[in-house]
């Protein structure tokens, strides 16, 4: 079994993805933390900013193929 999100986390990750574009957000933690820290929204403390960045890393490295079509990139695998 994988580990729950609870459905702020899930809800905040959704309308982050969905306001900004989906090229600003890529599968590195370290690159998505920074991103949100560049957004205006304001995120209530570091641990829920840490993860909504491992949300949204988790979702891009699972949906990566999808992620490619909607992009139009292929990957050299």
């Amino acid at each position: 079994m994988g580990r729950i999100r609870t459905n702020q986390i899930t809800s905040i990750t959704g309308d982050l993805v969905g306001k900004y574009k989906i090229e600003s957000f890529a599968d590195n933690f370290s690159a998505n933390k920074a991103k949100l820290k560049e957004i205006p929204e304001v995120l209530p403390n570091k641990k829920i900013a840490n993860k909504v960045a491992g949300s949204i890393t988790r979702d891009f490295k699972k949906h990566r193929v999808e992620m490619e079509k909607l992009l139009g990139t292929t990957s050299g695998q």
